[in-house]
């Protein structure tokens, strides 16, 4: 199940052919990204945190009472632990200068089933081998280390890594590049990456 989660940050992006792109059958929003979702009268499921960001009173809250949890950590917990099989799909990670924000996503959300959507960037999140196919609307491709990687390899990139150990602090992936037609091989004994597409 395709699951779309919209942020109090910043959102470029069209909600309604989103939606469709990508199949997603429910919209949740994170306190005040429910903005984003009212500027294109789409209703929520549900509205999940503390609230702190809304001014008006809605039906369908989940009230989050723990504040050492962000509000985005709290509804993907809460979606993982509802939905089998299921892909969230992020919008409104970034704004308002509020850079800690951002970083808290990267950190407490980065799950195998997670992708953020920025206006001209995808991140993703993998900590198995991956085949990553060939976007002809991709500029650059980058790699950051989650954790420290074993026997890293990428292959079929423009830069090339085979069987290296990268630790956290390493810059070793970024701006790299698909090579025309090639999917990028992406393999490694244990670790977590993250992945960040820049699109055109």
């Amino acid at each position: 199940m395709n699951v779309g989660v919209s942020l109090n940050g910043d959102n470029n992006i069209d909600l309604i052919k989103f939606s469709n792109d990508h199949n997603i059958k429910y919209w949740y929003a994170c306190d005040g990204g429910v903005k984003h979702l009212e500027q294109y009268n789409i209703a929520p499921k549900s509205i999940v945190g503390d609230l702190d960001s809304i001014n008006k009173k809605y039906d369908n809250i989940i009230k989050k009472e723990e504040q050492l949890t962000s509000d985005s950590e709290f509804l993907i917990k809460y979606l993982n632990e509802k939905y089998d099989d299921l892909k969230i799909f992020i919008v409104g990670a970034i704004g308002n200068n509020r850079i800690e924000h951002f970083y808290n996503n990267l950190i407490t959300i980065n799950d195998n089933n997670v992708e953020i959507y920025l206006e001209n960037n995808i991140v993703y999140f993998t900590n198995k081998p991956i085949e990553i196919k060939y976007d002809r609307n991709c500029n650059y491709i980058s790699f950051f280390a989650i954790s420290s990687l074993k026997n890293l390899t990428i292959e079929n990139a423009k830069y090339n890594i085979f069987e290296k150990d990268i630790q956290t602090n390493e810059s070793f992936g970024l701006s790299n590049e698909f090579v025309i037609d090639q999917d990028i091989n992406l393999l490694f004994d244990s670790g977590k990456v993250m992945i960040i597409k820049s699109i055109k």
